[in-house]
């Protein structure tokens, strides 16, 4: 009853070039950088383990992990079946695409019809 669920509105990036390589860094993207590469020849890929997606780009050296709508659905069904407390964003402004804050409806729909009680 006292745990949150972090939920972030930003990916990160890996290199993906080659087998057995140092892991150097991960770089972070936005909601919206993360949109605006899929829309230029990213790949969607759903991963049904994790139960996350990632976009890889056209030579498949670079993927980004993220959460999408579907993704973060799921995980505000865990919160409810669990009985978790809520959700943390980071970062809230990272989701703003195309006019729309997708992922926060995601969120608010998901827990429209359970309000938080005061004690």
């Amino acid at each position: 009853k006292k745990l949150l669920l972090g939920i972030p509105f930003f990916g990160k990036s890996f290199d993906c070039s080659g087998l057995y390589k140092k892991f150097e860094k991960s770089n972070y993207h936005a909601y919206s950088e993360i949109m605006n590469s899929l829309n230029s020849g990213w790949s969607y890929v759903w991963d049904d383990c994790s139960e996350v997606p990632y976009i890889q780009n056209q030579d498949k050296t670079e993927i980004i992990s993220f959460d999408d709508e579907r993704s973060i659905a799921l995980k505000c069904q865990y919160i409810k079946e669990k009985q978790v407390a809520g959700v943390i964003i980071w970062e809230l402004s990272e989701d703003y695409y195309e006019d729309a804050s997708v992922l926060l409806e995601v969120i608010g729909k998901e827990f429209k019809k359970k309000a938080i009680q005061r004690r």
